[in-house]
């Protein structure tokens, strides 16, 4: 057996996330242009993602490259040679307008084979469109003077409701939160994260900025709520097209998108509220 298969799933993705950590601050230290450059490669791993794994269509040919491209160009263009105000607002509002219509998808009893047919194959490249839309408001963050900041604390707040679910589910759960989207996920754990992901976002925005109301901390808790959302909203999805992990880059994660769908969810929100209520 190999090293990794003898830590066990838990030994193996407490590593993978301490891996993870570890780029993050790496390229956070470098500076925002190779931070919008990682960004930009973890789009384009998400693109690959949802083409191959989940409409099974071949790598390196003509579409492929196209679908990358309706990505990648956007991104680089805006981020690295105009920065206009105004389409930084409308990628936020179409992010939020996107993750909308994931929570269609999710609450909806309809059964969306549609997604699975002829046509949207053919026209999977717009997919990368949702992408941009979700990762593109993140770019947001790294042209605001505390982006630092403001990025560890949104990724402090989605990875311990994630963390802190899966703690007091495995303590805790018995009661199965939503068995037909995600069998794993109970209402203890999805209490448990929202509470201590709410406490421990508070304390951040405090100890990071030096205020604190009670405003914020609902809206941490939205945000808490949004982020088990997006994750059982790529469960659903997950479901709709037959498949496990949206990919295997990341040992006992599964997939970037398998890791970031949560983050990703919420962001735009995150975004929004810092423009429009908090005066960044």
């Amino acid at each position: 057996m190999s090293g990794l298969s003898q830590l066990g799933n838990t030994g193996v993705r407490i590593i993978s996330s301490f891996a993870l950590v570890l780029i993050v601050v790496l390229f956070s230290v470098i500076g925002k242009n190779p931070c919008l450059f990682f960004l930009a490669i973890i789009g384009a791993l998400i693109v690959d993602e949802i083409e191959i794994h989940f409409f099974k269509l071949p790598r390196w040919n003509w579409k492929y490259f196209l679908t990358q491209a309706v990505f990648v160009v956007p991104f680089l263009f805006f981020n690295f040679l105009e920065q206009p105000q105004l389409w930084f607002d409308v990628f936020v509002n179409i992010g939020i307008v996107a993750d909308l219509a994931l929570l269609f998808f999710l609450f909806s009893t309809m059964s969306f084979s549609v997604l699975k047919g002829e046509l949207v194959r053919r026209y999977s490249f717009l997919s990368a469109l949702l992408v941009l839309c979700l990762l593109a408001p993140f770019s947001v963050l790294f042209h605001l003077p505390e982006w630092r900041k403001l990025i560890v604390f949104i990724m402090i707040l989605v990875f311990s409701v994630d963390t802190a679910a899966w703690f007091f589910g495995r303590k805790f759960g018995k009661n199965k939160l939503w068995p037909a989207v995600s069998p794993n996920k109970t209402v203890e754990g999805a209490v448990g994260g929202l509470v201590v992901s709410t406490l421990l976002s508070t304390l951040c925005w405090w100890l990071f900025f030096g205020e604190i109301s009670l405003s914020f901390s609902l809206f941490f808790a939205l945000l808490a709520i949004l982020s088990q959302f997006g994750d059982l909203a790529q469960s659903k999805l997950k479901r709709l097209y037959e498949i496990k992990d949206s990919s295997r880059i990341i040992p006992g994660h599964g997939g970037v998108y398998d890791r970031l769908d949560a983050l990703l969810f919420v962001i735009p929100f995150y975004v929004f509220g810092v423009l429009a209520f908090m005066g960044k």
